[in-house]
């Protein structure tokens, strides 16, 4: 992951190439190493050399903030259960069929389908797809969504992950003789 602060102009002789950083990180400036607009002279020794180093990367730093870009990377810090919702907004005609797409915004792994209790019996689930990859051990198969009403156990499911921006879709029927409208929850890990 990638964030960038602050406008992005590079030109001009505030922009720290390669060559500079080498040149400040090498201590090649014979034992001297920036602080603040003066130079001075760091002391000897592997304790002197890790002062020089930190006071070169700090010179760095501030030279390529002051250009007014300052990129960073850093990874996913922070791992808990979310829940991915489905809703398929409008009813689903009598015997009619409905794909519903999620979009989770960073990676998400589903452990737990939970659909709403009260249109759970007039449902069939006929696939959960997490990018192209279909979820069910058997294709063309439908089983019955109150298998995963709020009240059913032995529902674990190990999905796979769907990075961020990767759809993942549930098919249901309604096999009831009214329209119904179809809700349900995947709950899982997702890291930010």
């Amino acid at each position: 992951m990638v964030d960038i602060s602050g406008p992005v102009d590079i030109s001009g002789d505030y922009f720290v190439g390669e060559d500079d950083v080498d040149s400040l990180l090498s201590g090649d400036d014979d034992d001297w190493a920036l602080s603040g607009p003066r130079r001075r002279r760091m002391p000897g020794g592997s304790a002197g050399q890790a002062l020089q180093r930190r006071a070169a990367q700090q010179a760095v730093a501030t030279r390529m903030a002051q250009s007014g870009a300052v990129v960073r990377e850093h990874a996913y810090t922070k791992a808990r259960t979310w829940v991915l919702p489905f809703d398929s907004v409008t009813n689903v005609a009598a015997g009619g069929t409905a794909t519903i797409t999620s979009n989770p915004q960073m990676p998400f792994r589903g452990r737990r389908l939970s659909v709403l209790g009260s249109v759970a019996g007039f449902f069939l689930l006929n696939s959960i797809i997490v990018g192209n990859q279909p979820q069910f051990a058997a294709l063309n198969a439908a089983g019955p969504a109150d298998a995963f009403a709020p009240t059913a156990f032995g529902t674990d499911l190990q999905m796979d992950t769907a990075q961020a921006n990767t759809n993942v879709s549930l098919q249901v029927t309604n096999i009831s003789a009214a329209p119904l409208r179809f809700a349900a929850f995947i709950f899982g890990e997702a890291v930010a």
